[in-house]
């Protein structure tokens, strides 16, 4: 029997920390479920984490006695993770899923490189991916520099506080594109944008985010939009000496860091396909009606139900409802429900191409 664990569904940041969120989480991918109290009467929800080994958003088992997912992992390290995350990370994962609503748009952020000299002892870099699922009509979001923006340029607007959204390249997008954030690159989610976001956060360390603007918008103590506020702390040395200014701008960049979906199997009521890969981070989604035999690999599975019903095993998941499947596991029966199940997981391959 596969040994498979449902996690709590309510895993959301508080608004003073997301103050750009929007409803969508709690009404479209949460509605209906079991939430706390204190959960559901929050005003915005901008993440949920739906997968995360993080001692400040842990996720918890559903079941009583909603043990952190950590605990249970350090409790069978081999039988969950499997042999070769094991060996690469320890009795941990690298592995965090959130769902991100952005009802404003986020700060303008990079990553740094994991060998970045600037990094302390406990601090990583933080490559991520975004699977768009959701995009208001002329939403989108910020990839990379505009043409022609050069480091001096980018550091005067930032010591002169000038708007610098003329110097960032804006991406209209539509739901199902997926982009790889890699280190070095200018990102922002613009507003009226839901995605699924997956990133590598190596167990032990903190992964680094820079944030070098964020639209002049000021806020009171319990993060509220207030013209005579607090601007939100920025990295900007940081972030300019880590941005990338080399190589392609606009389309041609666009193109170099757009994930096409790559069809890995189909079924007669079911379709498997890759929808993005970042190092050695890979999240599949399986959609359709009908049932699927889906092998661990030697991997642990993360599977969130997007849309649909899905049963995993003996687990009956919901929209909005994750659970963990064993590597001992070795595969797993999924019976959908017209879902849409995305699942995230590492593998020992090296990443194939994803430019377009």
């Amino acid at each position: 029997m596969p040994k498979i664990i449902r996690l709590r569904p309510d895993n959301f940041t508080p608004p003073a920390r997301t103050p750009w969120g929007g409803q969508r989480i709690l009404n479209h991918y949460k509605a209906g479920l079991a939430l706390a109290p204190e959960k559901k009467a929050y005003p915005v929800v901008g993440e949920s984490w739906e997968f995360s080994v993080d001692p400040s958003f842990p996720s918890l088992e559903a079941d009583a006695p909603h043990r952190p997912i950590q605990r249970i992992i350090e409790d069978e390290p081999l039988p969950f993770l499997g042999a070769s995350c094991l060996a690469k990370y320890g009795p941990s994962t690298p592995i965090l899923v959130k769902l991100l609503d952005a009802a404003e748009a986020l700060s303008v952020q990079v990553h740094p490189r994991n060998d970045d000299p600037r990094l302390a002892a406990n601090e990583s870099g933080k490559p991520e991916a975004w699977l768009i699922l959701e995009a208001q009509k002329g939403a989108g979001i910020y990839l990379g520099l505009a043409h022609g923006v050069s480091q001096a340029q980018l550091a005067d607007a930032l010591a002169t506080e000038a708007e610098l959204t003329p110097m960032l390249n804006f991406v209209h997008v539509k739901a199902g594109d997926a982009f790889v954030i890699e280190p070095g690159v200018v990102h922002a989610i613009g507003a009226g944008v839901t995605l699924l976001e997956p990133q590598l956060c190596y167990p032990g360390k903190s992964g680094k985010t820079y944030r070098f603007w964020d639209w002049g918008r000021r806020f009171d103590a319990a993060g509220q939009l207030d013209p005579k506020g607090e601007l939100r702390p920025l990295h900007v040395e940081e972030s300019l000496a880590v941005c990338r200014y080399d190589g392609p701008r606009g389309d041609d960049f666009v193109r170099s860091v757009r994930f096409e979906a790559q069809r890995l199997e189909e079924r007669t009521g079911a379709r498997l396909r890759r929808l993005l890969q970042v190092e050695d981070l890979e999240l599949l989604m399986l959609d359709g009606n009908g049932q699927y035999t889906l092998p661990t690999e030697d991997q642990m599975l993360l599977a969130l139900v997007l849309n649909g019903k899905a049963k995993l095993g003996e687990q009956f998941l919901r929209r909005g409802e994750a659970a963990v499947v064993s590597a001992a596991s070795q595969q797993v029966e999924i019976r959908l429900e017209y879902a849409e199940l995305a699942i995230c997981k590492l593998h020992s391959r090296a990443p194939s191409a994803h430019h377009g």
